[in-house]
């Protein structure tokens, strides 16, 4: 919020996957948000990402590019602005009203799963880490086996976020005479 006015929703994510890209296998976690901005009638797609090359350590890391992907859609090849967000964190954010990335929101929200893609030079080959949005904790109870604990609360909050982004957006399109009422 910025002086009692909604702004932005997020999704924070962390997860730990074997990076046989750069690593030969050892456990990396990507760590950080996706977001929904709203600037004046514009909304966007935004995406924070640092990198965790040593899990014990903790050392987060910005990666040399990232984008999000779903089954159909990616944000790899669309138009984005990125900078350096916070220590060893890089933001994206695309436009809301750019097709593939409205598509891949949809579809990221309708299955619930995003692929963060990321690469740690220029040239280097990505490293895909599926996310599971409704994951909210993971144990290895067995050892081996992973227990996913799942809930949709925050897909759920997110949701209503995002609705009341949009009606916020819209009702400053009208103000200012851009769209006509039905």
């Amino acid at each position: 919020q910025r002086e009692g006015n909604l702004q932005g929703c997020t999704l924070v994510y962390l997860a730990v996957q074997a990076d046989h890209v750069s690593l030969g296998g050892e456990p990396i976690g990507v760590i950080g948000n996706i977001g929904l901005h709203q600037y004046g009638f514009n909304l966007s797609l935004g995406m924070k990402i640092g990198v965790i090359n040593n899990m014990t350590k903790r050392v987060i890391v910005r990666p040399n590019f990232a984008y999000l992907q779903t089954k159909s859609y990616s944000t790899a090849k669309v138009k984005q602005q990125s900078h350096e967000g916070d220590e060893g964190y890089r933001l994206y954010v695309y436009s809301l009203f750019d097709e593939p990335v409205m598509k891949l929101f949809n579809e990221m929200m309708d299955t619930k799963k995003v692929t963060i893609a990321f690469n740690r030079k220029k040239g280097g080959m990505d490293l895909l880490v599926p996310v599971e949005l409704d994951v909210v904790d993971a144990e290895y109870p067995d050892g081996d086996k992973i227990a996913r604990k799942r809930s949709n609360q925050a897909l759920d909050d997110f949701t209503k976020c995002f609705l009341t982004l949009t009606e916020q957006a819209k009702r400053i399109l009208e103000k200012k005479g851009g769209a006509t009422k039905n």
